[in-house]
């Protein structure tokens, strides 16, 4: 099996392990995910924001 087979492969069973998963769970992992993206986002904002106050 090729690399890029293998990889598939990984990605259809990962898929198929997610969508076994209650749909509650689901719906935690995703907000889950905005909520650390929103996070990085405003951790980057201060962190420009006391550089531009530093000068």
């Amino acid at each position: 099996m090729g690399h890029w087979q293998q990889i598939g492969r990984d990605n259809r069973e990962e898929r198929a392990r997610r969508a076994a998963l209650p749909s509650w769970r689901r719906a935690i992992r995703t907000h889950a995910e905005a909520a650390l993206v929103a996070v990085a986002w405003v951790v980057a904002g201060v962190l420009v924001w006391m550089v531009l106050l530093a000068r």
